[in-house]
């Protein structure tokens, strides 16, 4: 049995106190009787009595004895320990293998030294009777080894040498997942009492709870970093601004841009400026043609002579000898916009369509550089375009290379499935129903559609019907689209001139969904952090990755094709990634996008306010059995006995 609180003993002073009260207790009371007879009557009775008073007065004593010591217990908090002793103890090291562990001073990286410690507390630990656990806090947490005993003790030493000796083979490019690494402490820490966990970084964490933290950061260590590059279009010109920073001292840095193909040539725009970066604090480069919004300290260092319209890459980098070589370069993509070419071809051209192509062009500026390209009347174009828009007269062979929408025909080639029929319609027009839920028709309502008259499709053979009018002969479809890897064809077989459509905002919205789904954008963004999740999607039906160690962000499996699009991707190591399809012409399209190590790495001084801890066993696991109700019971239950002693002295 175990206390809580020992000094609750104190209370058994009080059996003194009561042996001091028995000691002074008179015996008798002296009284005045009338008769000595009397006296001697009682006297008699008295003492045929004697023997069982005094054993209940024995047993009153024995009770208050207990009553006082229960409470004095009762006050010291008695408990058994269940708990069972552990004869050796865990040691757990985890090595955080980031970016910034790649930071190098003396000719040997943060993740060198913190091998190098690690190693030597293993061997301490063994030396101590402990099992040795091994964490990785890479961009996933993992165990080198767990547990390991010392009779098996070569293993941690050989893996945590391998760490040493060949550092590149561990390093990260990711940020740490710490937190995952204590998740993976958490299975010895929480069933063990005996267990020291050692968190080997570079970070300085202002709150470490009960982990112990080994820096291994040097003095001498500086770095100097591109952290951001932005290009963002102010008054039609493009705007560089450059992000960079010095860690561990002040520096002046010298910022070197390349623009390779900028606007529209094969030639390379090479400049240079100097940025001052005092120490932890973020120095922001602005290159790029003045703007009247700038203020003077922006002007002094625009480029007069520059004046960027597009570009194909952006190369930024730092001439700096500092200690992390992995974030003095970045380079910039997206500068260009794909060129989407749309033809329109009308044997009776009319302004409806033009109009809308020039409000598509307007909404679709961010992905596409959109490019209206009108046929001669009488002039067949099958091939060329990503975007065929035929009106009325359609041509016997249709494109292969694009997208073809054909509007009002007259005529339908055989290949297509197509029987058109007669006319039909009705002098005051019949709204259109919406059919099966598809792209084409996101946010259009169609019973706003009217039509007066419209070409009957007696059979449309794989089309799928998006729109439909019914009369009293029956129903009939008014937008069909047929979407194969070989064929992408929508038909609307009615004359703008006979509907409302022309004047609806559902026009240029039937055109955008249309460059939506059958052109989607294949990558939103241009820069990434490693570890980051991205999604890619593509016009054609597989999109070739490149550049990069990708791994497809649902099955964790390597990926060089992606063939489920739109699909996911992520990239764990810093570079370039190329993205090509191979579109319906047989074209590649190529894009490409940047992946970086995260801001945070470069700063080879990081600090956080809290280090997230495992859960750690604690003595309130142990179940141990709490004797406070028991020593009450016992109390109550001598307290009653007591009083029914008491209560036998009247009798």
């Amino acid at each position: 049995m175990s206390l809580l609180a020992p000094l609750g003993l104190l209370g058994l002073i009080g059996i003194g106190v009561l042996i001091l009260i028995y000691i002074i207790k008179p015996n008798y009371e002296n009284k005045f009787v009338s008769s000595t007879y009397v006296w001697k009557l009682s006297l008699k009775y008295r003492k045929k009595k004697i023997p069982i008073s005094k054993l209940r007065n024995i047993l009153i004593f024995i009770c208050q004895l207990a009553i006082i010591t229960a409470a004095a217990f009762i006050l010291a908090q008695p408990f058994i320990d269940n708990s069972k002793d552990v004869e050796n103890g865990d040691t757990i090291i985890i090595l955080d293998t980031s970016p910034s562990m790649h930071t190098e001073a003396n000719g040997k990286t943060r993740l060198e030294r913190a091998a190098k410690k690690a190693l030597s507390d293993a061997e301490d630990a063994f030396k101590n009777g402990n099992k040795v656990t091994v964490i990785l806090a890479s961009d996933e947490a993992s165990f080198i080894t767990q547990q390991v005993e010392a009779t098996q003790a070569e293993m941690v030493y050989e893996a945590l040498e391998k760490i040493s000796s060949k550092p590149k083979e561990h390093f990260s490019y990711c940020s740490p997942d710490v937190e995952g690494a204590m998740t993976l402490a958490e299975q010895i820490t929480s069933y063990t009492d005996k267990v020291s966990v050692t968190l080997y970084t570079d970070t300085h964490y202002y709150s470490k709870g009960d982990v112990e933290v080994y820096r291994v950061s040097d003095a001498s260590e500086w770095n100097a970093a591109v952290l951001d590059v932005r290009s963002t279009i102010v008054e039609n010109h493009y705007r560089i601004e450059i992000d960079v920073a010095s860690y561990g001292k002040e520096a002046l840095l010298e910022v070197g841009l390349e623009i390779s193909k900028y606007n529209g040539t094969d030639s390379t725009y090479k400049i240079t400026a100097d940025a001052y970066c005092s120490n932890d604090e973020v120095t922001t480069v602005v290159l790029g043609y003045k703007t009247k919004d700038m203020d003077e300290v922006e002007a002094s260092l625009i480029d007069e002579n520059l004046e960027l319209f597009s570009y194909e890459t952006i190369a930024v980098s730092v001439t700096a000898e500092d200690s992390l070589e992995y974030d003095n370069q970045f380079y910039l993509y997206g500068g260009k916009k794909p060129v989407l070419d749309v033809l329109y071809s009308s044997s009776m051209p009319n302004n409806f369509f033009p109009a809308a192509l020039l409000v598509l062009q307007d909404i679709v500026k961010d992905e596409w550089d959109v490019q209206i390209h009108e046929a001669a009347k009488g002039e067949q174009i099958i091939q060329g375009y990503d975007l065929y828009i035929y009106e009325h007269t359609i041509p016997k062979t249709l494109p292969d290379d694009g997208v073809v929408l054909c509007v009002n025909p007259l005529s339908m080639p055989s290949s297509t499935g197509i029987k058109l029929g007669n006319l039909a319609g009705a002098q005051n027009g019949v709204y259109m129903t919406a059919g099966d839920d598809h792209p084409l028709m996101n946010n259009i309502d169609a019973s706003k559609i009217s039509v007066t008259q419209f070409v009957t499709i007696a059979n449309y053979g794989e089309f799928e019907p998006l729109m439909t009018v019914k009369d009293r002969k029956g129903t009939y479809p008014t937008l069909l689209v047929k979407d194969d890897v070989d064929a992408k064809i929508v038909v609307m077989p009615f004359s703008l001139h006979f509907s409302n459509l022309a004047v609806l905002p559902e026009f240029p919205l039937l055109l955008k969904n249309m460059v939506n789904h059958f052109f989607p954008t294949t990558v939103n963004e241009f820069v990434y952090d490693t570890g980051d999740t991205i999604e890619l999607d593509a016009m054609a039906s597989s999109l070739d990755v490149s550049g990069a160690e990708a791994t497809d962000a649902v099955s964790k499996l390597p990926v060089e094709t992606l063939v489920e699009l739109p699909g996911k991707i992520i990239v764990n190591k810093h570079g370039t990634v190329t993205l090509t399809q191979y579109l319906i012409s047989g074209e590649p399209q190529i894009e490409s996008v940047y992946v970086k190590i995260p801001s945070s790495e470069s700063n080879i001084l990081l600090e956080e306010e809290k280090l997230v801890n495992p859960y750690f066993y604690s003595d309130s696991d142990s179940m141990d059995i709490d004797l406070l109700f028991y020593f009450a019971l016992a109390m109550v239950a001598f307290l009653f006995l007591e009083w029914w002693l008491k209560s036998r002295e009247q009798v």
